[in-house]
């Protein structure tokens, strides 16, 4: 807890017991009380209300809550999630559907916060607007009766929440408005948990920081998951084998893949049946598609990754590649484009912006290590650019292709300024942050359990990364997975007992090693799911340097 800069004693209390008391206290930012009263005071007025979300997991999530909320307070509403085609957020074309279905108000989430042509448009159709969301704002707003975002007038701690997040607070603020017979029913005591559950879900599948009141939400969330009345949810967690004693990790590795390969391989309605769905047979054959659909995924990333990489190894050779690194292609499903991002950016260490080019239109996604900021970078492209936005880590953009090669060479002269104005190290040789390095005896089951009191982990809390030094393979090692870039190998230490350990990935690793010689590993310890034992995963591998007297 000190080395992650926690040294005050309340503050460590309340690290360790996060309340979701907190989460759900009267404690608010001003624009989520106006945009409470504004939206019961259209309910109550019996408006034709639209909840207009977004075609991602945190959008569909978002929309769900909202409507599981006028569900439980006996209001009608309409549901309106984009099409792929129609691009992230509102648009032209969602304002005409909205229109065609007869909303007089339509209520964003995860969404709108940049939509001033469409909040002009939706005007001039007499339609009005309320937006709720947790994208950064430009300078101008848009014209709504009501603009929820703690970006815009909030205390800094609401700025880690998730666009399910917002809508969640935003239905809770509106429920203290209705008379006490209308909420305090079983019914809306079933919201509460559902809507927990998929706010919980969305914040680890946005990569939102696990901190402050997103801490105190997951905490709340876990134990509750499989307990939510949801059809959908509960064939998917079936299909993931996720019962009691689920982990942040859980979702991020099994569940939110899943739903992600939806709109990934441009079949995002998916989601929206499956979490709307009230059979649980129907719900049953969705999750089957929505996981088959995610190993069809999984094989074209890997095919696409493996291609694009080759070709950037060609491109740069032994160089240094630019401060920022755009792909563009021609040949690849859009949904894919973030997650090729995600591989560059991790392999290069840099900046990378994926396009992918149809018709003369390119669509980016873009994914940045820690420190850098691409939406403010993003800000200084503004001219060369159709539409944007995003965060600091991760951003979407659109663009003529004949602006590309102009835009090109605009953002790599804009992060080289960030490297020097924010002063970041050179990412080029990335460096694994160990907290602490540690005997091999205490590698125990006792150390587990200890550090569950630091879950839920994720994004701004992630599992704590340990170092042991010399120590020996026990027997050989086997290398798994399709392409056997996996390992799993049994480590000791002369005298004492083995522990088993796994490293995606590291194949390569392990055979540029001496295996009958001592190793120093770094690593995060878990339980593996075979055999419930304490298991490492593997982050990091060399020839041991312990034989040197004193620490190196």
């Amino acid at each position: 807890l000190v080395s992650a800069g926690m040294e005050d004693a309340e503050c460590i209390k309340e690290f360790l017991e996060p309340s979701f008391e907190s989460w759900t206290s009267l404690k608010s930012f001003p624009s989520l009380i106006k945009g409470s009263q504004v939206l019961f005071e259209a309910i109550k007025s019996k408006k034709k209300i639209c909840i207009h979300g977004d075609f991602d997991t945190d959008g569909v999530c978002a929309t769900v809550i909202l409507r599981e909320f006028f569900k439980a307070i006996h209001a009608p509403c309409l549901c309106l999630i984009p099409t792929r085609e129609e691009g992230h957020g509102i648009s032209e074309a969602t304002v005409k559907r909205a229109h065609a279905l007869g909303a007089e108000l339509i209520v964003s989430v995860d969404c709108g916060i940049t939509a001033v042509e469409e909040a002009k448009m939706m005007k001039s159709l007499g339609m009005e607007l309320v937006i709720t969301d947790h994208h950064i704002p430009d300078e101008e707003l848009p014209e709504a009766l009501a603009i929820t975002n703690p970006f815009i007038d909030g205390d800094d701690s609401f700025k880690v929440l998730s666009g399910a997040g917002v809508s969640l607070k935003l239905a809770l603020e509106c429920a203290r408005l209705f008379p006490p017979t209308r909420v305090q029913t079983e019914g809306f005591q079933g919201f509460i948990h559902m809507g927990t559950a998929l706010a919980a879900i969305a914040t680890i599948g946005d990569v939102v920081p696990l901190v402050g009141y997103n801490r105190s939400l997951l905490s709340k969330a876990l134990p509750l998951l499989n307990d939510v009345k949801n059809p959908g949810l509960q064939a998917l967690l079936k299909i993931c084998h996720l019962n009691h004693g689920i982990k942040s990790e859980d979702l991020a590795f099994q569940l939110i893949p899943r739903l992600n390969a939806a709109q990934r391989m441009e079949q995002g309605e998916l989601v929206w049946e499956l979490l709307a769905s009230e059979d649980d047979a129907e719900a049953m054959a969705l999750a089957r598609k929505l996981n088959d659909l995610n190993e069809k995924r999984k094989e074209l990333q890997q095919r696409l990754s493996r291609r694009i990489l080759d070709e950037l190894s060609a491109r740069y050779g032994q160089e240094d590649p630019p401060s920022a690194i755009v792909v563009e292609g021609y040949d690849w499903l859009e949904g894919l484009s973030g997650l090729i991002a995600s591989k560059v950016c991790e392999t290069y260490g840099r900046p990378a912006l994926v396009v992918l080019i149809k018709e003369g239109l390119g669509q980016g996604s873009c994914r940045a290590p820690l420190g850098y900021h691409l939406k403010e970078a993003l800000d200084e492209c503004a001219e060369l650019l159709v539409s944007y936005g995003g965060h600091a880590q991760a951003a979407g953009f659109r663009i003529h292709e004949s602006k590309l090669a102009d835009f090109k060479e605009k953002i790599a002269a804009v992060m080289t300024d960030q490297i020097q104005n924010k002063q970041l190290t050179d990412s080029l040789n990335p460096k694994l942050q160990i907290v602490a390095e540690i005997p091999w005896p205490q590698v125990n089951r006792s150390l587990y359990e200890e550090l569950g009191k630091l879950e839920p982990f994720g994004e701004a809390n992630r599992k704590p990364l340990f170092a042991t030094r010399g120590l020996l393979i026990d027997g050989n090692p086997r290398y798994i997975g399709k392409d056997k870039n996996h390992i799993i190998v049994s480590l000791f230490k002369p005298g004492q007992e083995s522990v088993d350990a796994i490293g995606f990935g590291m194949a390569k690793v392990l055979k540029s090693l001496d295996l009958h010689s001592k190793i120093d590993i770094c690593y995060t310890i878990g339980l593996s799911r075979y055999n419930n034992k304490v298991q490492l995963q593997i982050e990091g591998m060399r020839m041991s340097r312990v034989e040197m007297a004193g620490r190196v």
